[in-house]
């Protein structure tokens, strides 16, 4: 169901490692997105929209609020607004949840058992029709990228417009050399975009629950945090050094509740061996 749309064969999700578009990929990743000079510059981004969904749930205090929306749609405009200087929704509605939702489905979807796999044979014919629901959805959340790039686009074409010198603008620069695609840059964008949110905003979800279900830990959480930040009002981001039973905190909640893009198997895509060791075969896991 990864072939939907053509999704498996431009993704960095999908490909297999030893393919050099996998290759050529990861390294447009590494470099515009997650180099040192990259998140460094995007720091200010971040801390802004962290203070906007702390904003949202302090106006909030004394009601009741969906954690998992609020936070969900908060990491949305997180991760759009580092890497593609926009919001994407607004924290807490409807269109965040329907986002989420849409992505959470595919991540289901591919996961589901499937006759295609055990029958190659049969995967021409898409028996169940998982192809089919799958592309549909992946033609959903490529809109709505497809329209931050036409936005973008739109935007370059006018001589009086900036350059925002982000993720997007690095990826539009490598298909004006013919060096990408315009398929490509949706796809990579979706691989950031949703592993990224998905992760952050899960991990955050099953923190807080757990924290609440251990009040002994909260409490001393709250108290390293006290101590750390002094008079400051805000955490940010230099303080995470001095924050290790935070940081341990986030590590056993992301080990009790692995979150997909974590667990996304991986395998050669054909049998290979070395000299003296047992063959690999071809897809395994």
């Amino acid at each position: 169901m990864a072939c939907a749309a053509g999704f498996a064969d431009r993704s960095v999700i999908w490909l297999p490692s030893s393919d050099p578009r996998w290759k050529a990929m990861r390294g447009v990743v590494a470099a515009h997105a997650f180099s040192p000079r990259r998140l460094a510059a995007a720091r200010g981004a971040r801390e802004r929209k962290v203070r906007e969904l702390v904003s949202y749930l302090r106006d909030r205090a004394g009601q009741e609020v969906e954690v998992g929306r609020a936070v969900y749609g908060g990491v949305l405009n997180l991760v759009s607004g580092a890497l593609f200087s926009a919001d994407v929704v607004d924290v807490g509605a409807e269109s965040a949840q329907g986002l989420r939702e849409l992505v959470e489905e595919i991540i289901e979807a591919i996961a589901k058992p499937n006759v295609s796999d055990l029958f190659p044979f049969l995967r021409p014919l898409d028996l169940q029709g998982w192809r089919r629901w799958t592309a549909g959805r992946f033609h959903k959340v490529f809109r709505v990228l497809d329209d931050i790039v036409d936005r973008r686009l739109a935007d370059a074409s006018s001589s009086s417009a900036d350059m925002q010198g982000d993720f997007l603008d690095a990826l539009l620069e490598l298909v004006s050399t013919g060096k990408m695609t315009r398929d490509d840059v949706t796809t990579i964008m979706f691989d950031v975009f949703a592993a990224g949110s998905d992760t952050v905003a899960i991990t955050v979800e099953c923190a807080m629950a757990e924290l609440l279900r251990n009040p002994s830990i909260m409490a001393k959480l709250r108290a390293e945090i006290k101590g750390a930040i002094g008079s400051k009002e805000t955490v940010e981001e230099p303080d995470a050094a001095s924050l290790p039973y935070l940081q341990a905190v986030v590590k056993e909640a992301m080990r009790l509740h692995p979150v997909a893009p974590l667990l996304l198997p991986t395998g050669p895509r054909r049998t290979a061996s070395r000299s003296g060791a047992t063959p690999c075969p071809r897809a395994a896991r």
